[in-house]
């Protein structure tokens, strides 16, 4: 595990990720950051960065990360990619295909700060995000 991860701030992590999974969640925040892929609002086109080979990659501790909060834990795996894990703050790892590479995105609304916020962000992905996809890259 972890070794068919994309950046090596991930691999770092991954190594302690077993007892520590917020390490390894910090590190993607950082990812995140240095790959530009925050976006203030849902007007701005989604930015993904490959992070794994495969889902597999991603330590289990982190895919299977919970927060003690039961509307943000039954949020976080909620998504229309094929595998999804959420993070408080907007962070959203995923899959589109089974066995295809793990990718980082940037929800502008983080569906994981309460149901109210959920809400809006279903909409938004159902308006914006769908012109988005239909325009292309």
């Amino acid at each position: 595990m972890g070794l068919e991860l994309k950046f090596e701030i991930l691999k770092e992590a991954a190594k302690v990720a077993e007892t520590h999974p917020e390490v390894f969640i910090e590190a993607l925040k950082k990812v995140a950051y240095e790959e530009k892929i925050l976006r203030a609002s849902y007007a701005e086109r989604y930015k993904f960065v490959e992070i794994a080979d495969s889902w597999c990659d991603i330590p289990e501790s982190v895919r299977n990360y919970k927060t003690g909060s039961f509307p943000a834990d039954f949020t976080s795996t909620l998504g229309s990619h094929y595998q999804n894990k959420r993070f408080a703050g907007g962070y959203h790892i995923h899959t589109d295909i089974k066995g295809g590479p793990a990718k980082l995105h940037f929800d502008a609304i983080d569906p994981m700060k309460s149901p109210l916020h959920g809400i809006p962000h279903w909409i938004a992905e159902a308006t914006f995000d769908y012109f988005d996809y239909a325009n292309g890259p």
